[in-house]
């Protein structure tokens, strides 16, 4: 049959014949399945019609692309001159697009609730509005051991969650001995945890452990905001402060700069030494300032005790050395930061109360009580506006509020 010469012309005539064919006409199905052309009908607005909202004027949804390739292949067989068929074309393209972007300015209010600040004046100088609850609990630290701590929950109809804060006393002091704080705070709608270390001097932890407690107590806290935990629901796992005096102002200083969960800091009269003793770990007890300062990002306050350099007794060093105090984060920190300074008081006069020999190591001078009332109002103050975006607390951290203090000689004060 190969030989057959007559077959295999016939062959290659029909094969030239279709070969021309296929040359010769267009691909009809190129118009209508062009991703550019598809896109453009749908996308125009920015994307309004990829949402899923449903159409509130035309009942139309998602189903309309259907109608879109038919139009499309339509005018790929009718002749461009022929105006009455090119109303079939655009229509559907004005129906897709406008009803999806018009109801968005509808939807955008009902997405964010203004529900979490009550109306009406405040005053951090005295309790706030909010009554709250104290618990006795038992929080674990870095070491999976467990630290006794008490639990301040404010309650609220209006408000649904709060922010929550860490609060972290001083060497070889208590949690208990700070409550006049931790219950302002709750008052004004925060949610604090106050625990005690339970260390000494022939015991002490290690200033990175405690840092990394503090972390470690902050991720219990947001277990415990769960179904069926000890506040639950009741917490804004999104703002989260760390607080603390003399030595637990450094480890919450440390603990913000590790922890990217902080969004604010405060401290009172920090403190960045630790205890001259030769066989001291200096890698489990970093200095902070300057050395790791460049990390700490989030809002910064602290308030200084003038007198926390002066040594109490030829046998009492200063409690709070000038080289290492309030001023030497202060210096190094970034912005926002805030620096209170009480020049007539003494480094644990920040305590509400206190009891055992620690106690009266330090330099006392004759605005303790002053000192008290402003560290507590500044620190309410400083975690409303940074952590619950309560711009009424504002002007109490500068300005006219302080004016008449500095004027009085009784406070120094510098911000940037």
């Amino acid at each position: 049959m190969l030989k057959n010469s007559s077959v295999v012309a016939l062959c290659l005539l029909t094969a030239l014949a279709a070969l021309g064919a296929a040359c010769g006409s267009s691909p009809a199905g190129n118009e209508s399945t062009d991703p550019v052309n598809v896109n453009d009908g749908g996308n125009g607005s920015g994307g309004g019609v990829d949402i899923g909202l449903p159409d509130s004027t035309s009942g139309t949804d998602a189903g309309d692309d259907s109608t879109v390739e038919p139009d499309v292949e339509i005018s790929t067989d009718v002749p461009v001159e022929n105006d009455s068929e090119t109303p079939d074309v655009a229509p559907p393209e004005d129906t897709t697009l406008t009803p999806d972007v018009e109801p968005e300015p509808d939807v955008a209010p009902d997405a964010t609730p203004d529900t979490t600040l009550p109306e009406g004046p405040v005053d951090p100088y005295v309790d706030g509005i909010y009554e709250f609850t104290t618990r006795e609990v038992e929080v674990p630290d870095s070491s999976g051991g467990e630290r006794d701590a008490v639990l301040y929950v404010p309650s609220s109809d209006e408000v649904t969650t709060f922010p929550f804060v860490v609060l972290s006393h001083g060497f070889q002091l208590r949690g208990s001995f700070y409550s006049g704080y931790a219950e302002r705070l709750a008052s004004h709608g925060i949610i604090v945890l106050l625990p005690t270390w339970g260390d000494s001097l022939i015991a002490s932890r290690a200033h990175l452990d405690l840092a990394n407690d503090v972390e470690t107590m902050i991720g219990w806290a947001i277990q415990q905001n769960g179904a069926g935990g000890a506040f639950e629901g009741q917490m804004d796992i999104t703002s989260i402060g760390v607080a603390g005096h003399s030595r637990g102002g450094k480890q919450s200083i440390l603990a913000a700069i590790n922890d990217d969960r902080i969004r604010a800091v405060f401290g009172l009269d920090p403190v960045d030494t630790v205890p001259p003793i030769p066989f001291i770990d200096r890698t489990t007890n970093p200095s902070v300032t300057p050395e790791l300062m460049d990390g700490l990002t989030v809002p910064f306050a602290a308030v200084g005790a003038g007198l926390g350099g002066t040594a109490s007794s030829f046998i009492s060093p200063a409690c709070a050395p000038a080289t290492d105090n309030y001023q030497a984060y202060y210096d190094q920190v970034g912005a926002p930061a805030y620096l209170y300074v009480i020049p007539d008081a003494g480094h644990n006069q920040f305590l509400f109360s206190c009891s055992g020999a620690g106690c009266g190591l330090c330099t006392s001078g004759d605005d303790g009580e002053f000192m008290r009332d402003l560290s507590n109002a500044l620190m309410t103050s400083f975690f409303r506006f940074y952590l619950a975006d309560d711009t009424r607390y504002q002007p109490f951290l500068s300005g006219e509020s302080l004016e008449a203090f500095i004027a009085d000689g009784k406070l120094q004060f510098r911000s940037r």
